[in-house]
């Protein structure tokens, strides 16, 4: 471990070479889990003065930053699939419950990831994914079942219900998503993350947002390639 920056690059290649030539998820998993220990391991060592300090550099901090994103953007794909039910009682735990417990954990998780590692890249594909998933939760407010037996007036009155829970969400994603917009201009830095959320503001909030790239000067060419994009659940609903 004389060179950690240059054995945490080492632990990225061979993950992504098990993961490009199709080994079994099992083996992949784990190349990407020796990569988060070797970082935890170089990153808690003790100094001439017996204090922790870290010997991971900027680039070993990028390549940690990727394991862990890889395994809170599992989550996040996850994150949108809710079976709904018959049972008025078992979809609002669902949805006031289960699925804001989801995605406090994976709001947790990427706040975590920011302050760890402190890399570009990530922080933004972070920041993506906490205000996309404050905006996937806000769509399943607005498309959870209606209480069964409800006449016009009720019905009036839980929508506004709905709506007062639903607005306060979906301002909370959109503003994570504009504080990624935000730290590019702050450091006049691109990455395809930002990219995706400009996207994700433009389609939702046309009248706010245009959707082109503003003037930086740098852009960073990310190395975590998601296996799908992130669920529309308005989109997936119109295409059934």
């Amino acid at each position: 471990d004389r060179d950690p920056d240059h054995g945490m690059e080492a632990h990225n290649r061979i993950a992504e070479l098990l993961e490009e030539t199709g080994a079994r998820e099992r083996v992949v998993n784990q190349a990407w889990d020796d990569l988060s220990a070797a970082y935890q391991r170089l990153s808690q060592v003790s100094g001439p003065d017996g204090a922790a300090e870290s010997r991971v550099g900027t680039v070993g901090r990028h390549y940690a930053a990727s394991a862990e994103f890889r395994s809170i953007y599992v989550d996040f794909e996850r994150f949108p699939e809710v079976q709904w039910t018959n049972n008025d009682q078992r979809n609002a735990t669902l949805l006031i419950e289960d699925k804001q417990a989801e995605l406090k954990a994976i709001e947790a998780r990427c706040m975590e990831l920011i302050s760890t590692y402190q890399d570009f890249e990530y922080t933004s594909a972070a920041l993506y994914v906490a205000g996309t998933a404050y905006l996937l939760y806000s769509d399943m407010i607005y498309n959870a079942p209606k209480p069964a037996g409800l006449d016009y007036e009720e019905i009036e009155l839980y929508e506004e219900q709905i709506s007062e829970f639903r607005i306060p969400v979906e301002d909370k994603g959109k503003a994570r998503l504009q504080a990624n917009l935000d730290k590019a201009k702050e450091e006049g830095r691109w990455s395809p993350w930002m990219t995706r959320t400009l996207g994700e503001l433009s389609e939702r909030f046309p009248a706010e947002y245009a959707e082109e790239k503003p003037e930086v000067r740098g852009e960073v060419e990310s190395n975590y390639v998601p296996s799908a994009g992130a669920i529309n659940i308005r989109e997936s609903e119109e295409t059934q």
